[in-house]
């Protein structure tokens, strides 16, 4: 399957519900899973149309809009009557106000997703606090990841909605929750904890 990445706009469009109700109403055949990637495989197709018809190439949309509205401004066409203008020169004006938040969503998102990609590759570095030359401490300093932090319960609820058989929910479950951890310090591991949280 080819990479596919949530554009968080998409979400805000007045069809995005639409969308995801038309597409998840399809009838597939199979087990649970397979009929739940299946949907969602449809719904990446349906999502990226959306883009392409409104989104995609945003900043000549943009750029196009306010030619369009600047014209609106500049050279109304005087056989239609003073309200009829102001009408077309409203919905440029509301159709280029509302690409460039799309615009500045897009490109938000964009730089914080470089940005965590960044920060994976921040390298280890290390610190002597008494100045001695030696080294007493290592540190690698690391973003927090959204799966890092995802409660289990919510995975279970997810898995039972989507109803997989509850051996292999609590099959997850196990897999999930039964891991323990230590902190290397130096080389050295350091106790030995269950986490409550999070994935591995």
């Amino acid at each position: 399957m080819s990479p596919f990445k949530f554009l968080n706009i998409w979400a805000d469009r007045e069809e995005f519900m639409d969308i995801v109700r038309v597409v998840w109403q399809n009838q597939i055949s199979g087990n649970p899973m397979y009929c739940f990637t299946t949907k969602l495989r449809l719904l990446k197709i349906a999502l990226r149309t959306l883009h392409r018809h409104h989104i995609s190439h945003i900043s000549y949309r943009v750029a196009e809009a306010k030619t369009q509205r600047n014209l609106a401004q500049m050279t109304p066409d005087k056989s239609l009557a003073l309200e009829v203008l102001i009408a077309i020169e409203r919905n440029h004006a509301r159709l280029y106000n509302q690409l460039c938040k799309d615009e500045e969503a897009i490109y938000k998102q964009w730089s914080r997703i470089q940005w965590l990609q960044l920060g994976d590759k921040t390298p280890s570095f290390s610190i002597d606090p008494l100045g001695s030359g030696l080294v007493r401490c290592a540190m690698k300093v690391d973003l927090r990841k959204a799966f890092n932090t995802i409660s289990w319960d919510f995975i279970m609820k997810g898995l039972q909605a989507i109803d997989i058989l509850e051996r292999m929910v609590g099959w997850i479950q196990t897999c999930i929750s039964s891991a323990y951890f230590s902190i290397s310090l130096n080389g050295e591991l350091h106790g030995f904890f269950q986490s409550s949280r999070g994935l591995r």
